[in-house]
């Protein structure tokens, strides 16, 4: 029996049509459920909670803190300020943990600088930018305007958040000009190296071994919801030894 053309040119099209709707669907899952970002460029499927080896040991002598008063339990996190999940993550997960746990003293929040400079190229300016900052009190100032602002880091865009911030922008321009936070950088990098992060923004919870040093008891990775650090953030609190 032979298939009229009309007939047939209708079925290609509803194929075609078919096929259309299938990768449309598949970029718009990227667009809403983003991996975290690698050095390469590519992405990684989110991981779920996963436990280190024993032992594991973080030098936290060279990072910033926010907390109230002298939480145990510590989430670091590994930040690139060109990283577009890194910016879903600063406007989304962030403001709901400094909520919900670090402005409760339950937790203090520390930030290793890991710019991917393969694929970003402003993004070491930004880290030392951001640490440059600290030096004047507004460290975590600055790491809310960047990610608000991403991808501007030039550094007459850099001066003209520090003097929106009513920062000395005679010391902040010397502090960038002379690299004088470029072996504070270096540092956090190799923290992440020896500790295995590859992609941002990656997350490391743990407990302080001495104020100096984190025992790591979680990782996790990806721009995730709220929820995925709630029931980990928990789990951790749960596990210290004396009441909260």
């Amino acid at each position: 029996m032979t298939v009229p053309f009309a007939r047939t040119s209708n079925i290609l099209f509803s194929i075609a049509c078919l096929i259309v709707i299938a990768v449309g669907g598949l970029q718009l899952r990227d667009r809403l459920f983003p991996g975290p970002e690698k050095s390469n460029g590519t992405t990684i499927p989110k991981a779920s909670l996963t436990e280190p080896p024993p032992n594991t040991l973080i030098d936290v002598s060279k990072v910033t803190f926010k907390r109230q008063a002298t939480p145990a339990v510590v989430l670091l996190e590994f930040t690139d300020y060109e990283c577009p999940f890194c910016a879903r993550y600063a406007g989304e997960a962030y403001r709901q943990i400094q909520k919900a746990f670090v402005d409760r003293g339950l937790v203090a929040y520390g930030l290793f600088n890991h710019p991917l400079e393969s694929i970003h190229k402003g993004a070491r300016r930004a880290s030392e930018a951001v640490e440059c900052a600290g030096l004047q009190g507004k460290f975590w100032e600055l790491h809310d305007v960047l990610f608000q602002r991403q991808p501007r880091f030039e550094r007459e865009h850099l001066v003209a958040y520090a003097s929106e911030l009513e920062m000395d922008t005679g010391q902040f321009e010397r502090c960038i000009d002379n690299g004088e936070m470029a072996s504070r950088v270096a540092q956090h990098l190799e923290v992440a190296r020896s500790a295995g992060v590859a992609s941002t923004p990656s997350f490391l919870i743990g407990v302080f071994d001495s104020p100096s040093q984190v025992r790591i008891l979680y990782r996790l990775r990806g721009a995730l919801k709220f929820v995925e650090f709630e029931k980990a953030l928990t789990q951790a609190l749960d596990s210290m030894p004396t009441p909260r």
